[in-house]
């Protein structure tokens, strides 16, 4: 039945369906975890009659898990718990839809590297969205905080609660992410990401999702940004010092 709830027919590939020109060669991959299953071409791209068909089940998949929350939301209001339980929903890693020509995850763009995150818990106010950047190390220290519990001395992410109990002011604009040898600082609306190679080559990667959110010029190949890129690069050794 979530099956049904789409119409193939109306479902539109990304706008930025191929691998970008100006993105460095080593943010691409083969997505192996596709290919893996049945029907799937071993290289080459995907055809868009299957394409279609692909994003048509990862919606209905969707659906599917948002009925079965709806399932634990209901169930805790029969049985009087939802005033004293915390619910979180979050993803470990985003994923890929035939955006810039990959699919699946295992990548250091921006739709790899963003999930799901929503949190309701006793005391806060309801449907309420927050600008302020978060990462997955950050959840938790917030479920000590909503929970009164203690925090360990070994924590290296920050409390959401402020955030969860003022979304309305951005607490946070940084954030660092990492597949492999990629390395991303998220800062505003910049992401910036290095690939320190065997060489000791940098490659690198920026997108201003202000001007461009679907990451389709890599502005670190133009040289009005070299600035911008010295900064930001200057940015992410301290912040990755500042966890060594």
């Amino acid at each position: 039945k979530y099956w049904d709830l789409y119409d193939e027919s109306k479902i539109r590939l990304p706008k930025q369906s191929t691998f970008p020109e100006t993105a460095p060669k080593i943010a691409n991959h083969k997505w192996g975890e596709l290919r893996a299953y049945k029907d799937i071409p071993k290289e080459g791209p995907i055809p868009e009659d299957l394409a279609k068909t692909l994003i048509h089940a990862y919606y209905a998949s969707v659906s599917f898990v948002d009925a079965q929350i709806g399932e634990l939301i209901n169930a805790l209001d029969a049985l009087e718990l939802r005033e004293s339980t915390v619910v979180v929903l979050v993803g470990d890693h985003g994923w890929s839809l035939s955006d810039h020509g990959l699919w699946a995850k295992h990548s250091n763009f921006e739709v790899a590297l963003q999930v799901p995150m929503i949190i309701s818990a006793p005391g806060l106010s309801e449907n309420k969205i927050s600008n302020s950047v978060a990462e997955l190390v950050d959840l938790y220290p917030t479920l000590c905080d909503l929970t009164s519990g203690k925090k360990p001395p070994h924590l290296q992410g920050n409390s959401l609660i402020s955030s969860l109990q003022n979304p309305d002011k951005i607490y946070k604009t940084t954030a660092l992410a990492r597949w492999q040898k990629g390395e991303t600082l998220i800062e505003n609306n910049y992401f910036y990401t290095e690939w320190t190679l065997k060489s000791n080559r940098i490659q690198r990667m920026l997108y201003d999702h202000s001007i461009d959110p679907d990451e389709t010029v890599n502005l670190a190949t133009l040289r009005r940004y070299d600035k911008t890129v010295e900064n930001l690069s200057q940015q992410l050794k301290l912040f990755k010092k500042s966890f060594n």
